[in-house]
């Protein structure tokens, strides 16, 4: 309870410069709020200089409290860990559905699966179709969590979805019946992404607010390494159940988590703003600055932006980074990242005779690895470099990868050939397959985790913040839903593409050399178009995208 609040018959002083129904008239007009003080002051210490919500002041003579915005946001995260458990489980439930439609019920020619299940068509539809549901649920958080708050859009968009989600993976009687729940997966997923990015940014002070930021990636991350590693102990039905019943503490988490502030005061819910805000920084904090700044930052948006950037957006300082930006997307989609990703334990069976569900823990310990590494490293270092290094590394793994493929097609020829036949005492199989064996099992999984090491370290942890600093301001949240759409429809594409490749004439070394030549165009791309945007202010990328005198430095 806010203790300026708890006392009933002490009532907070408020300074009336006129008659109104509110309580906090300076609340209800943004020419209340641009007044140089306040028409309503909470009994708070005027002396105290507060971080204001987005300021760029870092002086202060208070701090807010930590704990309660770590508490919350970790609530938040926690989400993302449950959408990162997604992310794997497709491809782990896709082993144990063609392991189950090959199995016989005892005594009946009935598979154990129940249903007819087809590797190629249904593997590309079940990764797939998650991307689409992305798209969806990106689109939809912003606007019905802008409706009926955050809590409750995390409730039932997150919650419930992946709840019914993975349910639906426990009692499958058609194949329809998966479809459908991955498609809810990719829902969640969306709303995951979108509605942890924008409450750590309404709740958290600016000063621990970069902090505060890693924590969802961080989440996310463990939420993969758990499904890769329970992968290897529980089959697919009964991880879905183990992933099921986490959304049950996940909701009750955002029962106990305060409601963003934001949406509060963009519902006149005043009162309520400060006592959330009081709760998240502490008795020291002067909220009702914080309060003032937040109404005039959401009154102070209105259509004359929108129309703005629609005017501009063909203009040479627009259309250029908007074209790089999109292009830029293109190469980050196309990395292989979702083949190596998503369906490493398939490429594992494919290449190596090493344990698949082991190799994919260690693929998973250098996800993790790699994605502390660059937490440290990717504010320090030049962002077009990084990407540079991300982009070539990955075009090398990736061809490394497809080397392994051709190896792999290698050892099987020669263990079916005939020269074996020939002699007296024809060789086992196990002795086949030793004298055909390169002796490199350990290639494709040692590569892989070079790939994500590279991967993350320019294109995972940096591309979409070199896009947002490339794109004028203006236009942000104009091309904000694009950007998300664009991501989606490529992530579904090279998803779903795969299972064919596999089973085509291409086979899996077609499939990585495609994509290590995309990486190594992607690295020119980057090498001659993408500036270095670290360090750097709007105007001068502007200045630099006009082609004046004035250029980015080179890396």
């Amino acid at each position: 309870m806010d203790p300026l609040l708890e006392d009933k018959d002490k009532k907070p002083q408020v300074e009336l410069t006129k008659v109104s129904k509110s309580l906090y008239p300076d609340l209800d007009s943004q020419k209340g709020i641009l007044e140089k003080k306040p028409y309503f002051q909470f009994e708070e210490d005027e002396s105290s200089k507060a971080i204001l919500f987005n300021s760029g002041s870092e002086e202060s003579t208070t701090s807010a409290r930590v704990l309660p915005q770590v508490l919350a946001v970790l609530a938040v995260s926690f989400g993302c860990f449950i959408h990162g458990t997604s992310y794997m489980y497709g491809v782990v439930a896709l082993m144990g559905l063609e392991e189950s439609s090959q199995k016989l019920k005892p005594n009946s020619t009935e598979t154990e699966l129940g249903f007819a299940f087809d590797k190629t068509q249904d593997s590309a539809w079940i990764i797939g179709i998650s991307a689409i549901g992305m798209i969806f649920g990106s689109l939809v958080a912003a606007p019905i969590s802008n409706a009926i708050g955050r809590k409750v859009t995390c409730i039932f968009g997150i919650g419930v979805v992946f709840s019914v989600a993975y349910t639906l993976f426990v009692i499958p009687i058609d194949i329809s019946m998966l479809y459908l729940a991955r498609f809810l997966m990719g829902v969640g997923l969306g709303v995951s992404q979108s509605i942890s990015t924008v409450y750590i940014a309404e709740i958290s002070t600016p000063n621990i607010r970069g902090n505060l930021a890693v924590i969802p990636a961080m989440t996310g991350c463990l939420g993969v390494v758990s499904c890769q590693v329970l992968a290897k102990f529980l089959k697919w039905k009964q991880l879905a159940i183990v992933f099921a019943a986490i959304n049950i503490p996940f909701i009750i988490m955002v029962l106990l988590m305060p409601e963003s502030p934001v949406f509060l005061i963009s519902k006149d819910r005043i009162e309520e703003a400060h006592k959330v805000l009081r709760r998240l920084r502490g008795k020291n904090w002067n909220v009702t600055k914080e309060l003032t700044e937040i109404k005039k930052r959401t009154e102070g948006t209105g259509s004359t932006s929108s129309k703005t950037a629609i005017n501009d957006f063909f203009l040479p300082h627009v259309i250029k980074p908007v074209a790089i930006a999109f292009t830029l997307m293109f190469f980050f989609q196309t990395s292989g990242i979702n083949l190596v990703l998503t369906f490493a334990p398939q490429i594992f069976a494919d290449v190596t005779n090493i344990d698949k569900f082991l190799a994919n823990i260690f693929l998973g310990c250098a996800l993790f690895a790699s994605n502390t590494l660059t937490l440290l490293v990717a504010g320090k270092w030049p962002r077009r470099m990084m990407l540079l290094v991300s982009s070539l590394g990955c075009s090398v793994t990736l061809a490394v990868m497809g080397f392994s493929y051709q190896v792999s097609d290698w050892e099987k020829a020669c263990i079916n050939s005939s020269h074996f036949d020939s002699g007296d005492l024809p060789l086992s199989e196990i002795e086949r397959k030793a004298a055909c064996s390169y002796n490199l099992n350990w290639l494709p999984v040692v590569d892989s985790m070079i790939f994500i090491f590279v991967f993350n370290l320019g294109y995972g942890s940096l591309v979409w913040m070199t896009v947002v600093e490339i794109l004028p301001a203006h236009i942000r949240n104009f091309t904000n839903g694009l950007t998300v759409g664009w991501v989606g429809v490529l992530s579904f594409i090279t998803s779903f593409s795969f299972p064919y490749l596999l089973s085509s004439s291409w086979a899996g070394q077609g499939a990585f050399w495609m994509y290590s030549i995309i990486s190594f165009v992607g690295f020119l791309f980057i090498a001659i178009f993408v500036p270095e945007t670290r360090g750097k202010t709007e105007d001068q990328i502007k200045v630099y995208f006009q082609g004046k005198k004035e250029k980015a430095p080179k890396v």
